[in-house]
């Protein structure tokens, strides 16, 4: 649109898909910068210049000030700084850092990370990363959490060997590549997106865990499969499951209702034995 209507003027987008994406004023803001008005309203001065801003850039002060020289309890924000903060004035601190929180800071590219050679856990949860880049460098990293920004793919992390839990849900996602480098990989958190297939991630052996709630898989019996090869493919680890507090939501289901996944019996069974509910 920004090609074909550069001088666009008014916009009305009401009543489509689009106006649910995350921060959706902002970038169509930012992308036709001549809008005087946008769904019937007009366009105010603080909106403009917020989208002519260049959003926060990750530097050596924001991981001085989010960064954890230990790494606390995992799975849980709730813990302490191992050391005092001193040990940022040190030389060489960066080399120290292991885990880094990055929350509600309007990020909009991963960058500033390539001396954070010893990152074991990032989190940029709520930011407008569009993207995944700039972790060349943190070959280390176990945790990545990227729910809720505005990324369309997964890519430039299939060097993460040593990778245990993906969070990307509440992006935009539909894609998938290079996963099959994730060979340490066992919690991926995909709900609120748009993938519409499993095909993409038969890759990850050693995945335990998958969330799916609110996607476009419309197959569950592809669902089903998927769990049967896993079990298949994934000895002598345990089967993967789909924990009872989330749910998958069916595209081609009749209803609203979200069915809830049963947990997988124990015995075995094989994908012509299996039956879509």
């Amino acid at each position: 649109m920004r090609k074909a209507m550069p001088n666009l003027t008014d916009l009305d987008a009401r009543y489509n898909p689009l106006t649910d994406a995350k921060n959706y004023r902002t970038v169509m803001l930012r992308r036709l910068t001549r809008l005087v008005r946008l769904d019937d309203t007009l366009v105010s001065d603080a909106e403009r210049a917020e989208a002519a801003g260049e959003g926060a850039a990750i530097t050596s002060e924001m991981i001085k000030r989010n960064s954890f020289s230990l790494k606390r309890a995992r799975w849980s924000l709730v813990g302490r700084r191992g050391e005092s903060e001193s040990w940022t004035t040190e030389s060489g601190w960066e080399g120290r850092v292991e885990e880094l929180v990055l929350d509600h800071l309007n990020i909009r590219k991963l960058n500033g990370l390539s001396a954070l050679v010893n990152l074991r856990s990032l989190s940029l949860s709520d930011n407008d990363i569009t993207a995944i880049t700039g972790l060349e460098k943190c070959p280390l990293l176990e945790e990545l959490v990227l729910e809720e920004n505005r990324v369309t793919k997964i890519d430039g992390i299939g060097h993460l060997q040593h990778l245990r839990r993906l969070d990307l849900g509440k992006n935009c996602i539909s894609r998938a590549s290079s996963l099959d480098g994730l060979t340490a990989l066992r919690q991926l958190s995909l709900e609120d997106n748009e993938i519409d297939s499993l095909a993409m991630f038969s890759c990850l052996s050693s995945l335990l865990e998958l969330y799916l709630g609110n996607n476009k898989v419309s197959n569950l019996r592809e669902v089903r499969i998927f769990v049967v090869l896993k079990r298949r493919h994934a000895t002598p680890n345990p089967p993967l499951r789909f924990p009872s507090s989330r749910t998958f939501r069916s595209s081609s289901s009749s209803t609203s209702a979200a069915t809830p996944l049963r947990p997988w019996p124990t015995t075995a069974s094989t994908p012509s034995s299996t039956s879509a509910s």
